[in-house]
């Protein structure tokens, strides 16, 4: 009886263990034309597990191979099977798609991406990237720089790629640049025609917004219907696993890391990190931390906690959410060199 009885005691202990544990599930594409950005992810969440080696915490992860329509079937598998108290996921698609779900069942919800509306009127739903804001202020400055009077911007059909258009727009007409903007659908492979349309309007500058692959044939198509403008972007430069085409081009992306993070990036990988994960890695570090400073209290404790944060450290500089839900970094300017990532100052592009 008394060994049933210690038997029954340490079951319990051990599932009062497990109730404490923090599980997070992350949705990535691992497959499909941006498998090359879930690699990127995977080796951050290794680096984390590294950086902080604990029981306290679990991290599930689901394929769903870039595309939203299983972006809802990878967090229905990691809610109701493996009971995560959190879930993560990239871009705006995908966390439009998982941002209901989420306030449905009551699950912490971080998203990279800029897309406020995915926040709007959400308890447990944040977002962790670049301010929109200012990456268009420094896209437009970079242009203005370098003497741009008249402008082609080129764009997926994308609501994040949508609005830093507008918002280019707006900042190039304070700027007394003319814009003329193109859009495309996703999936689109021929631009010939309205490229030919776009070389007619003599664009001194271009900015090209687009996911691959249409990143690599619209760079291409462009110098074959003879426009001679350089090219710019603001952050899916960075989205490519081909970086000749844009070789030598200033653009804008995300906030850098921090020195001692990219080291310790580096160290374990051979190679920098290209651009968002340092963004992944601060999403995890903060699930954590609200869970372990709430004491595992609830997931609307969690989401509470993360809304009061002012100044915290994170690897892209100190954030401080806005409207409660919105956790924007500052962004940076980078160029191609030898085909690789390089950051820069605005001093550096003439």
């Amino acid at each position: 009886m008394k060994t049933l009885l210690l038997a029954g005691l340490l079951l319990w202990a051990g599932l009062a263990y497990a109730d404490d544990t923090i599980k997070i599930g992350v949705i990535l594409p691992l497959t499909g034309n941006s498998a090359h950005l879930g690699e990127r992810f995977q080796k951050t969440i290794k680096l984390f597990e590294q950086d902080h080696p604990s029981a306290k915490y679990k991290i599930f992860i689901e394929d769903d191979g870039g595309n939203n329509r299983d972006t809802m079937l990878c967090a229905q598998r990691l809610v109701n099977l493996n009971h995560v108290d959190a879930l993560v996921t990239w871009a705006a698609g995908a966390g439009n798609v998982v941002a209901p779900y989420a306030e449905e069942k009551h699950v912490l919800h971080l998203n990279i991406s800029l897309d406020v509306k995915i926040v709007q009127n959400r308890h447990y739903t944040f977002l962790h990237w670049v301010n929109p804001y200012s990456e268009a202020q420094m896209c437009t400055a970079l242009m203005q720089q370098r003497g741009a009077r008249n402008v082609a911007i080129i764009g997926t059909r994308q609501q994040a790629i949508m609005l830093l258009a507008r918002l280019t727009e707006e900042d190039c007409s304070k700027s007394g640049i003319k814009t003329n903007t193109l859009y495309f659908n996703p999936g689109e492979r021929d631009f010939r025609t309205p490229l030919t349309e776009i070389k007619l309007q003599k664009p001194d500058y271009v900015v090209l917004m687009a996911f691959s692959p249409e990143m690599e044939i619209l760079s291409r198509q462009i110098r074959e219907v003879g426009i001679p403008a350089p090219i710019t972007n603001m952050g899916t430069f960075d989205f490519s696993s081909d970086r000749t085409y844009i070789e030598g081009y200033p653009y804008v992306s995300a906030a850098a890391p921090s020195v001692e993070w990219n080291n310790r990036f580096e160290k374990l990988y051979g190679a920098k990190a290209t651009f968002a994960e340092p963004y992944l890695y601060d999403i995890l570090k903060i699930i954590t931390d609200a869970y372990e400073k709430t004491g595992h209290t609830g997931n609307l404790k969690a989401a509470e906690w993360i809304t009061q944060l002012k100044n915290y450290p994170s690897e892209v500089g100190l954030l401080t959410p806005q409207d409660g839900h919105i956790l924007f970094s500052s962004a940076s300017y980078y160029t191609t060199l030898h085909g690789q990532r390089t950051h820069i100052s605005f001093e550096d592009i003439k």
